[in-house]
């Protein structure tokens, strides 16, 4: 095992100063043996920092083992934003905050540069060669025609679209009636249209190799194999790719992997793939998803599940009762006793309380759905159950089994409210006219150097130049929605104490003819804003009225007082 020790000063030799090579201020033992640095300033040309170390084995062989170090600037750009300035897991900002704006135009280039640049996702030639270098090609790309995402990023969207485009090519393969999704056209000219007797073909290779191979344990088709199932598919009349060949069969083998992990856990419904005999023939695959995850955790995980067949149950026997969650003359709980005892029935015995959590389960997942289909360039996500729930929601505007009306659009607008009043609370007055001081000049640079204006690069270079300062570093969407609520103050007809401050930066923002949105963060919803000395005399004020008199004043009395004295000061 690895431990660290601090950096010793002997190390003289080592270029600190690089801009391409990040020597970390630490160095590395193992069992007392020290780790010999081989390379430094050399590495430039592929941004790697190599480290040798010396391992004791209980037979007293020495092995060496070579620990590659990601320079800085490298390092980054593999990360979803700055390495500094990560989101956290909080219930006020959701994971495609992170992703970046994506759009249809945007997309499809990403989609043409994955065909230019076929090995960032496609058959590699030789095992030593890396999908890394080529997807930093297609980030160069990127950033010529005006976008700013990382490698990350690309990648993650990548994976969104080829996910969707994996489970509808399957849906296709064993339904009559065919479907698309999106970008559905641009994918199936990259990946070639595969009908029904061209897939056989492919399985019937599959087949054959596997039988002339049929000694060994495990199978690898190497980059001579692809290619020889590639020339029998062109001279049967297919014209496939080397590429399309192997991804095809790496599709339907992934597919198969899920739906074999999906029917392992228990008390699910069964699913089902395209080819599905074929591929249990060709692909030997026991499930250890969950032997890895308890081997990780280092203790049994217990995996029971609600039966699938019993969730459908219980969704009709709440479309049943309806009428009687909508009654207010009628209890709910006499109304989910009798939800139990129709389940119960069935042979389904739970109690009330694990229905009310496993229907309040399904409403959420329905609710994520929602909210994610709703943001600009999302892929298309649907939740089990999906077309119930909408019947019972659209019929209703909220579901009836909850006692309070709040529909979605209300529990997100008041996320957002949230959002405003967490920043109004969180944030001194310093740190508010630092962050008004710093952004004009950032965004004025930002719209020079880029024609494509992108909001989440913005607010990250916003973060970094407010974090230069010496205040306290807020992340990247704290920063977008302490802009928005001040925004709302200046906007409101109170005292405003940096008004001159965001007079610049709306002048700024006519001058760039360049205004970034933040109603990805905080909606349409509004608050009044309150400044710290607006607090701070609202708390005077009250305090001062209400030890006044010798007896109890009414709350009333007090808060009327209190509004004169403060409308005196010229609040309103």
């Amino acid at each position: 095992m690895v431990t660290y020790t601090p950096w010793n000063s002997d190390h003289e030799n080592i270029d600190q100063t690089s801009p391409r090579v990040t020597v970390f201020a630490k160095t590395f033992k193992t069992k007392g043996k020290a780790i010999k640095i081989c390379s430094s300033g050399e590495q430039e040309s592929n941004n790697l920092s190599a480290y040798e170390v010396e391992t004791d084995t209980e037979g007293g062989v020495k092995k060496r083992k070579k620990y590659q170090v990601l320079a800085d600037e490298y390092r980054v750009n593999r990360m979803m934003r700055d390495k500094d300035f990560k989101l956290g897991r909080t219930h006020l900002y959701n994971f495609k905050d992170t992703l970046g704006d994506w759009d249809e135009r945007s997309t499809k280039l990403l989609i043409q540069l994955v065909q230019k640049y076929p090995k960032s996702h496609f058959l590699l030639s030789t095992k030593a060669e890396r999908r890394l270098g080529h997807w930093e090609f297609i980030h160069e790309e990127m950033e010529t025609a005006g976008y700013t995402f990382t490698v990350l990023q690309l990648r993650m969207r990548w994976r969104e679209v080829l996910q969707k485009y994996r489970w509808t090519v399957d849906y296709n393969d064993s339904h009559i009636i065919k479907k698309k999704c999106e970008y559905f056209d641009e994918m199936n000219e990259l990946f070639g249209n595969w009908d029904e007797e061209s897939t056989q073909c492919l399985l019937k290779q599959m087949q054959q190799m596997k039988a002339e191979n049929s000694y060994k344990k495990v199978i690898r088709i190497g980059y001579a194999g692809w290619e020889r199932m590639t020339t029998i598919l062109n001279a049967e009349g297919y014209r496939f790719s080397i590429e399309q060949v192997e991804s095809r069969w790496r599709n339907m083998v992934t597919l198969f992997k899920t739906m074999v992990d999906h029917n392992a856990l228990p008390n699910v419904e069964p699913r089902t793939v395209g080819y599905k005999d074929d591929l249990e023939k060709l692909v030997n695959y026991v499930p250890k998803r969950r032997q890895i995850y308890e081997k990780a955790k280092g203790r049994s995980v217990k995996m029971e599940r609600f039966p699938t067949n019993g969730i459908r149950l219980l969704l009709q026997a709440y479309k049943h009762y309806l009428s009687l969650f909508l009654d207010s003359r009628t209890r709910n709980s006499v109304v989910w006793d009798k939800i139990k005892q129709k389940l119960k029935v069935e042979g389904y015995n739970y109690t009330t309380l694990r229905l009310k959590d496993i229907l309040n389960g399904i409403i959420k997942g329905y609710e994520k759905s929602q909210l994610h289909n709703s943001l600009p360039g999302a892929i298309r996500r649907d939740v089990s159950y999906y077309r119930e729930l909408s019947e019972i929601f659209d019929a209703h505007g909220r579901w009836p089994h909850i006692q309070s009306s709040r529909t979605l659009e209300m529990r997100n607008r008041r996320k957002f409210r949230l959002r405003l009043q967490a920043s109004q609370q969180l944030w001194s007055s310093e740190e508010s006219r630092a962050l008004l001081l710093v952004y004009p000049d950032v965004l004025e640079a930002h719209v020079n150097q880029s024609a494509n204006h992108q909001c989440s690069d913005l607010w990250l270079q916003v973060a970094k130049a407010y974090a230069a300062t010496g205040c306290y570093k807020r992340d990247v969407p704290e920063v977008a929605v302490h802009i928005g609520l001040l925004r709302l103050g200046y906007s409101q007809d109170n005292l405003f104490p940096f008004r001159e401050e965001m007079q610049k930066v709306k002048d700024t923002e006519e001058a760039v003819c360049y205004s970034p949105a933040v109603s990805k963060f905080i909606g349409d919803a509004e608050i009044v804003y309150w400044s710290h000395s607006a607090t701070e005399y609202l708390l005077d004020f009250y305090l001062e009225h209400l030890g006044s008199t010798s007896s109890r004043p009414r709350k009333a009395e007090v808060f009327d007082r209190v509004l004169a004295d403060m409308q005196t000061l010229g609040f309103k």
